[in-house]
């Protein structure tokens, strides 16, 4: 009967021996997890260096920029947190970065028109250029391509 008694205590003094080896390797795997995310989140910082000279990254857009470049060395869910960046809205901007521009055409249009006219033209004549040459835009629509261009002129 003494036999089962020291056989049960031996089995709770290796339970207290796996959970403080288990607790160490918690311990560890946080250490290891904080490590990697200061090293994701000093990879990103490095990025926006980079990118913006300096500058702090506000918009949604530069985010998911150098996201995506750190994509292959980190995970994503680290990278949106050095980000503080929400996941739909990576999501979202990435989608919009592999959308084609379906004005590409025209503003290359409208640049050469502006180009040739000694950047005098504004946007009425413009349009008006743009519809002898066979493309038919609204004025709203120039307009807000010049600005887009940044080639919108003064006013007098």
């Amino acid at each position: 009967m003494s036999s089962d008694k020291t056989v049960g205590k031996k089995v709770q003094v290796s339970k207290d021996i796996d959970s403080k080896e288990t607790l160490q390797l918690k311990q560890i795997s946080e250490q290891e997890r904080e490590l990697y995310y200061k090293s994701a989140e000093n990879a990103y910082l490095k990025q926006v260096n980079i990118l913006n000279a300096g500058k702090p990254v506000t918009s949604a857009r530069d985010k998911t920029i150098i996201i995506n470049a750190l994509r292959q060395s980190y995970t994503l869910s680290v990278l949106l947190l050095a980000a503080n960046m929400k996941r739909s809205t990576y999501h979202y901007n990435n989608r919009q970065l592999n959308k084609v521009d379906k004005y590409a055409e025209v503003k290359i249009a409208i640049l050469d028109i502006y180009e040739k006219s000694n950047k005098t033209y504004g946007y009425p004549r413009i349009t008006k250029a743009l519809n002898k040459l066979g493309y038919t835009y609204d004025r709203k629509t120039v307009y807000k391509l010049m600005k887009e261009l940044n080639i919108i002129l003064p006013k007098k």
